[in-house]
Protein backbone atom coordinates (compact mmCIF):
# COMPACT_ATOMS: atom_id res chain seq x y z
CA UNK A 1 0.00 0.00 0.00
CA UNK A 2 1.69 3.74 -1.20
CA UNK A 3 1.37 5.78 1.77
CA UNK A 4 -0.54 9.18 1.06
CA UNK A 5 1.41 12.32 1.96
CA UNK A 6 -0.98 14.75 4.26
CA UNK A 7 -0.62 18.44 4.72
CA UNK A 8 -1.21 19.68 7.55
CA UNK A 9 -4.33 22.72 7.37
CA UNK A 10 -5.62 25.13 9.84
CA UNK A 11 -9.70 25.93 10.09
CA UNK A 12 -11.62 26.75 12.22
CA UNK A 13 -15.14 24.68 12.88
CA UNK A 14 -17.56 25.31 15.70
CA UNK A 15 -17.02 24.43 19.16
CA UNK A 16 -20.08 22.18 19.35
CA UNK A 17 -18.65 20.13 16.40
CA UNK A 18 -15.19 19.92 17.82
CA UNK A 19 -16.39 18.83 21.01
CA UNK A 20 -18.41 16.07 18.73
CA UNK A 21 -15.41 14.77 17.57
CA UNK A 22 -13.58 14.67 20.50
CA UNK A 23 -16.64 12.60 22.53
CA UNK A 24 -16.14 10.23 19.11
CA UNK A 25 -12.84 10.02 19.42
CA UNK A 26 -12.30 9.10 22.99
CA UNK A 27 -15.38 6.61 22.85
CA UNK A 28 -13.18 5.25 20.16
CA UNK A 29 -9.91 4.82 21.68
CA UNK A 30 -9.20 1.26 20.68
CA UNK A 31 -9.29 1.77 16.99
CA UNK A 32 -6.41 4.37 17.10
CA UNK A 33 -8.34 7.56 16.16
CA UNK A 34 -7.63 10.91 16.21
CA UNK A 35 -8.97 14.62 14.77
CA UNK A 36 -7.10 14.17 11.61
CA UNK A 37 -8.40 10.69 10.88
CA UNK A 38 -12.36 11.52 11.79
CA UNK A 39 -12.03 14.69 9.74
CA UNK A 40 -10.11 13.06 6.50
CA UNK A 41 -13.30 10.79 6.60
CA UNK A 42 -15.58 13.47 6.96
CA UNK A 43 -13.85 15.01 3.67
CA UNK A 44 -13.76 12.06 1.57
CA UNK A 45 -17.58 11.25 2.21
CA UNK A 46 -18.35 15.02 1.41
CA UNK A 47 -16.02 14.52 -1.98
CA UNK A 48 -18.64 11.70 -2.52
CA UNK A 49 -21.61 13.27 -2.26
CA UNK A 50 -20.23 16.28 -4.52
CA UNK A 51 -19.36 13.65 -6.74
CA UNK A 52 -22.94 11.98 -6.86
CA UNK A 53 -24.11 15.34 -7.25
CA UNK A 54 -22.50 16.07 -10.57
CA UNK A 55 -23.25 13.02 -11.39
CA UNK A 56 -26.75 13.64 -10.76
CA UNK A 57 -26.96 17.20 -12.64
CA UNK A 58 -24.91 15.72 -15.79
CA UNK A 59 -27.81 12.98 -16.41
CA UNK A 60 -30.54 15.51 -15.43
CA UNK A 61 -28.83 18.37 -18.05
CA UNK A 62 -28.40 15.35 -20.57
CA UNK A 63 -31.63 12.76 -20.22
CA UNK A 64 -32.97 13.64 -23.46
CA UNK A 65 -29.57 13.02 -25.20
CA UNK A 66 -29.21 9.87 -23.09
CA UNK A 67 -32.65 8.78 -23.55
CA UNK A 68 -32.32 9.08 -27.51
CA UNK A 69 -29.28 7.35 -27.97
CA UNK A 70 -30.75 4.60 -25.58
CA UNK A 71 -33.48 4.14 -28.63
CA UNK A 72 -31.47 4.01 -31.23
CA UNK A 73 -29.41 1.24 -29.36
CA UNK A 74 -32.64 -0.56 -29.06
CA UNK A 75 -33.29 -0.66 -32.61
CA UNK A 76 -30.30 -1.76 -34.04
CA UNK A 77 -29.99 -4.51 -31.55
CA UNK A 78 -33.84 -5.54 -32.11
CA UNK A 79 -32.60 -5.34 -35.75
CA UNK A 80 -29.92 -7.76 -35.39
CA UNK A 81 -31.47 -9.75 -33.26
CA UNK A 82 -34.49 -10.30 -35.65
CA UNK A 83 -31.80 -10.74 -38.56
CA UNK A 84 -30.22 -13.26 -36.73
CA UNK A 85 -33.11 -15.16 -35.69
CA UNK A 86 -35.23 -15.50 -39.01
Amino acid sequence: MVAVKSRKVTVSVSSDLVDLVDTYVADHKKDNLNRSAVVEEALLLWKQQMQEHEDELYFRRNAAKLNADSRGWLTIATESARRTWE
